[in-house]
């Protein structure tokens, strides 16, 4: 019962569920054509930057996947290294 009132209520207002749809889409014209006429660069100068950086991003996530890869032979060698020390160590105290 409490939904019939509220309903009721909405269409008195005139806010009805048409109406708040009708202002969002108007909303969502407004933004879009404010963006296109306020935006900073035109599109080709805009995708250019977008191109330039996925690049850059790029090249840094194939850096990052050629250090893991080295991270396992990395851990290796500082393990053969202290398992020399530790040899040494123990031979020099005996």
């Amino acid at each position: 019962m409490d939904n019939d009132n509220s309903y009721n209520r909405d269409n008195e207002n005139g806010y009805n569920s048409s109406t708040r749809v009708g202002y969002f889409i108007a909303g969502v014209g407004i933004g879009a054509i404010a963006g296109v006429l306020l935006a900073p660069k035109s599109g080709v100068e805009s995708r250019g930057d977008m191109t330039r950086k996925v690049r850059e991003l790029r090249t840094r996530a194939e850096d990052l996947v050629e250090t893991a890869k080295e991270f396992p032979d990395r851990v290796n060698q500082a393990v053969d290294a202290g398992r020399e020390a530790y040899q040494r160590a123990k031979s020099e105290i005996q």
